[in-house]
């Protein structure tokens, strides 16, 4: 072997030795701004982070064949402080999950952009507050961002958009306000997107582009929403879930279709929709059409056996089924 190459292995060696060793300090640092935890005793200078069957309840680790944190999860940590500043130090990090720590609070740091390489983050169930950092759209890899059960206030910054992997976006329980944008995730035939943003204060109508058809899931349920939503549906389309209520769509129900082999889930109740009920709306699973403007007699339907009385009532003038006899029969 050629001297020259001979130094490099070594060089090389003692690079990923050295950068296993800044990953142990890193994570000592994270113990140490988190108030050193109970939950995190063993966290201690030497300790065998790497080790495959390391994980206790709280927390979880795994290492690249290099001895370099990629996956972190910290669970039910007893704190009471703000964002470890410390967790930017991990570079190499590819999942990231805060959960279940609602003395976590203050803001989301700008830096969170520093994770390069995440794929996927979640933050649930904290008391972090503040604005989504505009600085995640500089995460170019990231597909799943689940920031939910905080306080995050403000708009859905624009900058999401840029992120053109991302197919799962959940940010309910929030306050945020604002419009829905458009683009803020991407799908394709094989990949399949998540929209939650649930239980905020989002205004405005939404694009027609979250009419497209990769979507699996859309919940924007329980938001200040307003305007037509009747392109969320089709025939062709393979939504399963669908949540629209408590907001302040007004479209006509009557020409809808949808295909009821694939949408099991179709919640709409406290909204101004009108119009009749379709067939394929009443073939539907899972429905909830309460407090609209709804009119006419409801078709029987391959699943209307499990649709009781509170799926329909208050409407205008809906009849037959499990509400009384329309009366021109």
């Amino acid at each position: 072997m050629p001297i020259f190459f001979f130094f490099l292995i070594q060089f090389l060696s003692f690079s990923s030795l050295l950068s296993a060793q800044n990953d142990e300090a890193t994570l000592l640092k994270i113990k140490e701004q988190l108030g050193n935890p109970i939950e995190l005793e063993s966290w201690v200078s030497g300790f065998d982070y790497c080790n495959q069957s390391w994980s206790v309840e709280n927390s979880n680790l795994h290492c690249t064949s290099t001895g370099l944190v990629d996956s972190l999860t910290l669970n039910s940590l007893n704190v009471t402080t703000t964002f470890p500043s410390a967790i930017f130090g991990l570079t190499e990090l590819d999942f990231l999950e805060i959960i279940n720590m609602p003395g976590l609070y203050g803001q989301i740091p700008y830096r969170i952009s520093n994770l390069h390489h995440l794929r996927v983050m979640s933050i649930d169930n904290t008391s972090l507050s503040g604005p989504i950092p505009s600085s995640l759209a500089e995460i170019t890899n990231l597909e799943i961002l689940m920031m939910t059960r905080n306080k995050l206030c403000g708009p859905i910054p624009k900058s999401l958009s840029e992120l053109k992997y991302l197919h799962w976006l959940t940010l309910s329980d929030n306050q945020l306000t604002g419009p829905i944008l458009p683009e803020l995730v991407h799908g394709s035939p094989s990949i399949r997107i998540n929209l939650d943003l649930s239980y905020n204060d989002l205004s405005g109508e939404l694009p027609e582009y979250y009419g497209g058809p990769y979507f699996d899931l859309i919940d924007l349920s329980n938001n200040r929403l307003s305007g037509d939503a009747s392109f969320l549906f089709g025939k062709e389309k393979e939504t399963s879930v669908i949540r629209l209520s408590y907001n302040n769509f007004e479209f006509d129900l009557s020409h809808v279709e949808v295909n009821a082999y694939k949408l099991g889930v179709l919640e709409m109740k406290y909204n101004r929709i009108w119009g009749s009920i379709p067939q394929s709306v009443e073939d539907i699973g899972m429905i909830e059409l309460s407090n609209n403007q709804l009119c006419g007699p409801i078709p029987s339907g391959q699943n209307s056996w499990g649709h009781s009385v509170d799926v329909y009532v208050n409407n205008t003038c809906l009849c037959d089924g499990p509400l009384p006899p329309c009366c021109n029969k």
